[in-house]
């Protein structure tokens, strides 16, 4: 296989990611649902054309592609199994190596037409969810049309830089400095997830569809909080986490719970790179006290609040300085202590990172494509990830955590909980 040159450069959040993989692998997880007939050669014809196109050239003969049946007739169930064992799958991160594996898992249901599930698992640091959504509608276009299909038309074939992007960012400079203090106080609040990651431990999935009356509900209280989608899913892994796993945290000091969550960037870094297959991404986190998450519509508000002055104020920016420190300082760590210096100085009760399929596809919603699955793994930053996906009509939530710090039966209190808030019409 053969990389252009500007793979190979790693810009600030790969850098970072990379550091993650040291401790976990560091993979994500797409998966489309598609009305046809399974057909392994045409895939591959069509695998191997839509990499082409995004700069991966290799032998369409070396591509992983696997045939994945798993156990039992529940497609959920087959699901949930591939995508943990594909997470904590390590990839070869030499240059030359493929850092995409492809699967597909051939369904049935309720007895008609026959249609299979298509999914990639990547090696993270390599592109965002943004360019693997796209790298998929090319694939299915290819397959479904294989001599019409169209392909993207990738813009760029240099990664920005970070650093530039930053620097036209310079009218906020003054509020950044200006909020660092009141910043890294509250930082100190943070609550610690008591342990340590265990060298060896994986990533497990739980997951769950979001029924038509959940999303409902959820819309509601959008509507009548004035939250986001992200914040009332950030609220809710809060106040989930307080009332169903409050004693995993230290709380003598540390009072309150905070949340990490990933923002898509690529509108910062100008047209040219609007379809440049990179990771283009930061974070940013909010909190609130666990003593003081009885009113939900509260806690909404305050979620809401929080995210409303990071984005005025573009704070997600802000905090790559510190992800720039934090790939700094890792390069003097022990494999041990860099697996939990941001447990112990930075913690996170978990990390929420929604991808609005819709607004990323140009042409999925006119293939035969029912729905779209995606996961990432856990990380040493982020112990328990919350991955929302919504498809159209669909919305799907994967709850995988490092089980160093989260037990399964935790983790399914947690959604229960969560289940249950959202079955409640009040």
């Amino acid at each position: 296989m053969s990389l252009s040159r500007s793979k190979l450069r790693r810009n600030l959040f790969q850098r970072a990611m990379i550091a993650w993989d040291e401790t976990l692998p560091y993979n994500a997880v797409h998966a489309v649902s598609i009305r046809s007939c399974p057909d392994e050669e045409l895939l591959r014809g069509a695998i191997h054309r839509s990499l082409a196109a995004c700069g991966f050239e290799c032998d369409p003969d070396a591509i992983p592609i696997a045939r994945m049946n798993g156990e039992g007739d529940d497609l959920a169930g087959k699901l949930r199994l591939v995508f943990e064992s594909e997470l904590n799958k390590r990839f070869d991160r030499s240059p030359t190596a493929i850092p995409f594996r492809f699967f597909w898992i051939p369904d049935r249901p309720n007895g008609s037409e026959e249609t299979f599930v298509l999914g990639v698992c990547y090696y993270h640091p390599i592109a965002g969810a943004d360019c693997v959504c796209w790298l998929l509608e090319d694939i299915v276009s290819c397959f479904i049309e294989p001599e019409t299909g169209g392909l993207t038309n990738w813009h760029a074939p240099r990664s920005p830089r970070y650093r530039i992007m930053v620097l036209r960012q310079w009218r906020y400079f003054s509020r950044w400095i200006t909020s660092a203090r009141p910043y890294f106080r509250q930082a100190k609040r943070y609550a610690r997830l008591e342990g340590s990651h265990r060298k060896g431990a994986g990533s497990r999935v739980h997951a769950i569809t979001l029924s038509s009356a959940q999303q409902k509900w959820i819309r509601h209280k959008m509507g009548s909080t004035g939250a986001t989608f992200n914040d009332v899913l950030v609220g809710l892994v809060l106040y989930g986490i307080a009332k169903e796993i409050p004693d995993r945290f230290t709380c003598s000091r540390r009072k309150d719970l905070a949340i990490g969550s990933i923002i898509n960037i690529r509108n910062h870094f100008g047209q040219k790179h609007r379809k440049t297959f990179d990771v283009l991404l930061a974070m940013f986190s909010v909190s609130h006290p666990m003593t003081d998450l009885d009113s939900l519509d509260d806690l909404f508000r305050s979620v809401r609040e929080q995210t409303a002055a990071i984005k005025e104020n573009r704070y997600y920016l802000r905090n790559l300085f510190l992800l720039s420190f934090g790939n700094f300082w890792n390069k003097f760590l022990t494999e041990d202590k860099r697996a939990n210096v941001s447990i112990k100085n930075f913690p996170l009760a978990a990390g929420v990172t929604n991808f609005y399929v819709d607004r990323f596809q140009t042409r999925m919603s006119d293939l035969p494509v029912d729905d779209y699955w995606r996961g990432v793994s856990a990380s040493p930053s982020t112990p328990l990830v919350i991955s929302a996906t919504t498809f159209g009509e669909q919305m799907n939530l994967m709850f995988i955590r490092n089980e160093s710090f989260y037990s399964g039966p935790e983790i399914d209190s947690l959604i229960l909980r969560l289940e249950s808030l959202m079955d409640d019409p009040g």
